[in-house]
């Protein structure tokens, strides 16, 4: 169960700082927010109860110092930290946006929440960590073979069937699946709204799946959406660059300077409502 101290899920906010010497570099990871979770990786802000439950300041993450972190996301109670090799996380687990096998009874169930952070593992095949991005309840992982997603997924935003899974996790041996974008361009990016998750390819495009009840995926397409499929509107035909966004906006960069933006909070789809392209300056 859970920590009573915990009512809501809240986002944690993480930052990197790469501090230069002479012969190497480490990175530092700072975080503030929710604590109470154990997001932050530090057992002491969860089990000693004068500590509160949030963190105002940004506070160094003792768990990244020596793991040379490259890719950080914050997730609703969750986060994760990525070096080129490896993905850790910390934080709620109810969901298995942690990742791990199906929970039983036995000593190799998986735990709801980790407050002290734990290894994420992926296939031997999966190659280098090109990045990471942390949905409400779920999680996902670019490398140079593919992209990985984990957790909840009742919206198909792990790109998988709901109907046949509604959580995705891994398998005894550590196995999961990628997801399969119909594509041949390598990935570059991965982003998450709330319940959609957006891929971004070497070549430009933009593909999308998960919770689209108010178009979040961009396609022209309504409810969900578990395939995944290239995002259209004033996006066709652009080349993106890169991505970003928070809880259920998206905002895509082109080669061209143009900057395009969506986020549903009218009921249109993206083919629709999508902002005219603003050229940057």
């Amino acid at each position: 169960m859970l920590p009573a101290r915990i009512n809501s899920p809240s986002l944690l906010s993480c930052a990197l700082r790469t501090q230069y010497g002479k012969r190497l570099s480490s990175t530092a990871v700072y975080a503030s927010g929710l604590s109470a979770s154990g997001s932050f990786a530090a057992p002491s802000l969860v089990l000693n109860e004068h500590r509160g439950v949030t963190v105002s300041k940004p506070q160094r993450l003792g768990y990244c110092n020596d793991k040379n972190i490259k890719h950080i996301a914050a997730g609703f109670g969750f986060s994760l930290f990525a070096s080129s090799e490896q993905v850790y996380g910390s934080g709620l687990n109810n969901h298995y946006q942690l990742g791990g096998p199906v929970r039983t009874t036995s000593i190799q169930r998986s735990e709801e929440w980790h407050i002290g952070g734990r290894k994420i593992p992926l296939p031997e095949d999966s190659g280098k960590i090109l990045g990471v991005a942390a949905g409400r309840l779920h999680s996902l992982i670019a490398t140079t073979s593919g992209v990985y997603a984990f957790g909840d997924n009742a919206h198909g935003q792990c790109g998988q069937n709901p109907e046949k899974k509604n959580v995705v996790l891994h398998a005894r041996d550590g196995s999961i699946e990628r997801v399969e974008i119909p594509s041949d361009s390598p990935v570059v990016k991965v982003h998450t709204c709330l319940d959609t998750s957006f891929v971004l390819l070497a070549d430009g495009s933009l593909y999308s799946f998960g919770l689209s009840e108010d178009g979040q995926v961009g396609n022209g397409r309504f409810g969900i959406t578990w395939r995944p499929s290239a995002v259209e509107g004033d996006l066709k035909g652009e080349k993106i660059i890169s991505i970003t966004g928070s809880t259920d906006t998206l905002i895509a960069l082109s080669e061209k300077g143009n900057i395009v933006t969506h986020s549903p909070g009218v009921k249109t789809n993206m083919a629709n409502s999508l902002l005219s392209p603003m050229r940057c300056r």
